[in-house]
């Protein structure tokens, strides 16, 4: 993709694959086509860099956030414009509600915030616990949705919080278990079963969101910047300050249910264990996908990422 006007930050694409925004340091929020690299045009234009990006999860909307503290939420078709303010610093992370009503931000003012994108009011706001965060420190809180939108966890110095939709309630906490206290990054497995969370210890750690007790971890060399579980595959695809980018095939012990939602739903059904969805080259699409979910780069090209060794499961 052509983003040669500026180093871009942030790159995310749209629920149906076919397009990719990306969040530049020109201040700009282009649009290009998925896989050409066509540029198409520019959602929106920020006064300040944009720290993330998003599309809604129809692609009907995108979300850009911005240094300046401002979330821009633009509608796609119409290019009506939606400031969502609220933040005093810099907004560093934006995950939509997979149904569409919440829009969660999180800000280096040490607030989430969880927005309505009907009529982008703040429904609900706490601290992160973190204070007030430097940009590009280890130190964030990069908040995450179950897939069926039911819980939205929170990184927080202890432990990973989930919250109830609606009434933002307190669900219970991940921590402990051998993993340390202060999380950074999160993401649900496609099933909703599982949670990967990264902490400032440089481990990540695989959660059984239900029982709420580990079953597997491995350790980085560098912060994680970004992660994303195979939407087909027994997968964790994720990239780290130093460049590196890794999957890490075989996350779930196989005497567990498959993270996969495909898969996990013929398990339900008496199906074929262990397997994944569709054909072979469906999954592989399915992997690449996730790897550049993870990335969060227009230009990585998935064929170059070797899967890592599984991690010896925790103790």
């Amino acid at each position: 993709a052509d983003t040669s006007r500026a180093r871009a930050r942030r790159a995310m694409r749209g629920a149906q694959g076919e397009r990719l925004v990306t969040g530049c340091e020109d201040n700009m929020v282009a649009l290009f086509d998925f896989p050409s690299g066509e540029f198409t045009g520019n959602a929106t234009r920020s006064q300040t860099p944009v720290c993330d990006v998003a599309f809604s999860p129809t692609g009907a909307f995108v979300a850009a956030a911005c240094d300046d503290g401002n979330i821009r939420h633009v509608a796609h078709e119409t290019n009506q414009l939606t400031m969502l303010k609220g933040h005093r610093d810099a907004v560093l992370h934006l995950a939509y509600d997979p149904l569409g009503r919440y829009l969660a931000s999180s800000s280096a003012d040490g607030n989430v915030r969880i927005w309505t994108t009907d009529d982008g009011a703040c429904a609900h706001h706490l601290l992160h616990g973190y204070g007030k965060l430097a940009r590009g420190g280890e130190e964030t809180s990069a908040p995450a949705w179950h897939p069926e939108g039911t819980l939205l966890a929170v990184p927080t110095p202890r432990g990973i919080r989930l919250l109830a939709r609606g009434t933002w309630a307190a669900d219970g906490t991940l921590s402990g278990e051998g993993s340390c206290a202060e999380q950074t990054r999160c993401a649900f497995a496609s099933s909703g079963l599982y949670l990967a969370a990264f902490g400032l210890d440089r481990q990540l750690f695989v959660w059984d969101v239900r029982e709420k007790h580990t079953l597997a971890n491995v350790r980085c060399d560098a912060p994680i910047t970004s992660l994303a579980w195979s939407p087909v595959h027994n997968a964790l695809a994720y990239a780290t300050a130093d460049g590196t980018m890794a999957v890490w095939d075989g996350v779930v012990p196989s005497h567990f249910p498959h993270p996969a939602i495909a898969t996990h739903a013929e398990h339900a059904k008496g199906g074929a264990a262990g397997g994944g969805a569709g054909g072979a080259d469906d999954n592989e699409d399915a992997l690449d996908a996730a790897i550049l979910e993870a990335l969060g780069d227009a230009d990585a090209d998935p064929a170059e990422l070797a899967p890592t060794p599984a991690p010896a499961r925790a103790a």
